[in-house]
Parts: C-alpha cells; structure tokens; sequence
C-alpha cells in the first residue's frame, strides 16, 4: 500500500495511502436512513472490508462483492420480489418501472456480470483501490436511490 497515492494536499504534493484515507473515501459514499436494515449492514460491511483493504489486499475486491450483494438484496426488498427472483430479472423490472434509470440498470447489469463471476471463480481476483472504489461508490449510489430520503 506504500507505493498507492491517498490523493494530494492544497499544496498539490502526494498524500500516502493510509487507513484514514481509505475511511474518508468510503465515507463519502451516499447512504440513507431509510435503507433496509439488512441492506444497510451488507453495505456497512463493504465499506469495513474497503477500509481494511489497507492490511489485506484482497479486501477491495471482497468489498465490491459485499455490495453487489447488498445491491442484488436492496433490489429484492424494493421490488418486494421472491427469493428465487433472479439480479437480471429484478434489474429488467426496475428499469421498466422506472424505478432505476437505463444508465443505473446497465451500470449494475455490469456489476451482476462481476457478482456472477465472483460467485464461479477460477483462481483469486485482485482489485486495485480505485477499481474498488467505482464499484462500491456505484452500489451505495443505486442503493440510495432506491431508498431516497423522505
């Protein structure tokens, strides 16, 4: 983690990588009160594994795994739909229902794709922090907009 930059200071010099650094950037990432409880502690561990990614690695990448989960249970809840409702299917509702935008549901067909291969893995997958990064800013963001503050 020595050699991964944590962003530049007001005076433009690098900042190191640091566990604080890695908790400010997950804490940027939106979140609302009204997120199912269940949801919300999917995503609370996402950003934790993020976090820890700091000491092992290849928590970034188990991290964005967390939340398409969380993603994928958030949909589910939302829609009200069974447990044997399929990610794909869910995402194809929820766009017809406008309750997703076209963009948000082929951002997170993508992320049902990389769950699909997270769940079917032929060896160990590395993600670099700013990979995990997009990924989990683009759960928490979906999430938020299918629980929006009342």
């Amino acid at each position: 983690m020595a050699n991964f930059i944590g962003g530049r200071d007001e005076s433009g010099h690098r900042v190191p990588m640091s566990v604080a650094v890695l908790n400010s950037v997950a804490s940027e990432w939106p979140t609302t009160s009204t997120t199912p409880p269940g949801v919300a502690e999917i995503l609370r561990t996402s950003r934790l594994l993020f976090v820890h990614g700091y000491c092992v690695y290849e928590f970034f990448t188990v991290g964005v795994a967390w939340s398409l989960l969380a993603v994928e249970t958030a949909l589910r809840t939302r829609l009200q739909a069974g447990e044997g409702a399929r990610f794909k299917e869910m995402l194809k509702r929820a766009e017809s229902e406008r309750i997703l935008t076209p963009e948000m549901a082929d951002c997170l067909d993508a992320g049902r794709q990389i769950r699909n291969n997270f769940s079917h893995p032929t060896g160990q997958s590395v993600w670099m922090p700013s990979m995990a990064t997009s990924a989990l800013m683009t759960s928490h963001a979906a999430i938020a907009g299918l629980f929006p503050e009342t």
